[in-house]
């Protein structure tokens, strides 16, 4: 009777670990499917891995799941993908691979930008060398910009690949995102450099020409207040040399408003301009651009 128990045990544990080595080699063979790009076929191996540890209950390790979302996303059952990949999480496995999928499925598939914001974090902060970091940085501030989360889009800037520096999308957003958080050094600075990456440009060309009309017109009105406080010949005098000696810089705004104007048609240009034309004495300009800022 001993011996029948005993051999029965032997039989019993001669099957476990004859069926363990059969599922190691279909997981081997999924792993092989996998790599050579044979997606459902690996898919097939990695579903009947899980149907034998499901039927031992037991949980499968991490990698498993992994490996059965990635077949899945490839076979474009993106939301079957997101499933295991959450399971695998859930078992303390993740890889590169994996957070970056979850990257694309949520910025190109969901309309959940806070979830697309959340996966982007989560790469960026543990994945910060990953193959994908630069464009997970990128995605990162545009999405903060698009939420309207002005102050985290402003730092995230500073994150951005050194070759991105000069993208004109990019600095405007980041010029818009320093104005709502009231920088107004690094709003000037940011459009200054618009302005020399094209002198077109809206943001770029409209800093220089308020700025220029800004420093003209207190210089004027300083020089106007002078000579109400004291109107003479010798201070009215004074007051024309001043007007001319500021001509050259009303010239100077008057050229970049009028580009303003030819390129975007906004009244408020129109409206600079005529101002500068009165300083300037050209009095039928001044009266063609008061006309012309009225127009909606």
């Amino acid at each position: 009777m001993k011996y029948v128990c005993k051999l029965l045990v032997a039989l019993f544990l001669l099957s476990g670990c004859l069926a363990q080595k059969k599922i190691s080699s279909i997981l081997q063979s999924a792993n092989q499917f996998y790599y050579e790009k044979e997606y459902r076929k690996a898919l097939e191996n990695y579903n009947r891995v899980l149907d034998y540890y499901q039927g031992k209950g037991l949980t499968p390790s991490g990698e498993i799941f992994s490996s059965t979302g990635k077949c899945l996303y490839y076979l474009n059952d993106k939301a079957g993908a997101m499933d295991f990949f959450e399971k695998a999480f859930n078992n303390n496995y993740e890889d590169e691979q994996t957070a970056f999928i979850a990257v694309e499925y949520y910025v190109e598939f969901s309309d959940n930008i806070d979830k697309q914001i959340s996966s982007l974090e989560h790469y960026a902060e543990n994945f910060s060398f990953g193959n994908e970091i630069d464009y997970v940085r990128i995605k990162l501030f545009e999405k903060y910009y698009e939420k309207g989360d002005f102050r985290k889009a402003f730092y995230a800037y500073n994150n951005l690949p050194e070759e991105k520096s000069d993208n004109i999308e990019l600095l405007e957003k980041y010029f818009y995102s320093a104005q709502q958080i009231g920088s107004q050094k690094k709003t000037a600075e940011i459009a200054e450099k618009l302005y020399n990456l094209d002198p077109n440009n809206l943001i770029g060309l409209s800093f220089m020409a308020d700025k220029t009309l800004l420093e003209v017109e207190t210089l004027f009105k300083e020089a106007q207040e002078v000579y109400n406080s004291k109107k003479n010949n010798a201070t009215l005098k004074v007051f024309r040399k001043k007007q001319e000696e500021l001509k050259s810089r009303y010239i100077l705004a008057k050229a970049y408003y009028t580009r303003l104007y030819n390129l975007y048609k906004r009244s408020s240009d129109a409206e600079s301009l005529a101002l500068i034309c009165q300083r300037l004495g050209e009095k039928k300009n001044a009266e063609y651009y008061t006309k012309l800022s009225k127009k909606k």
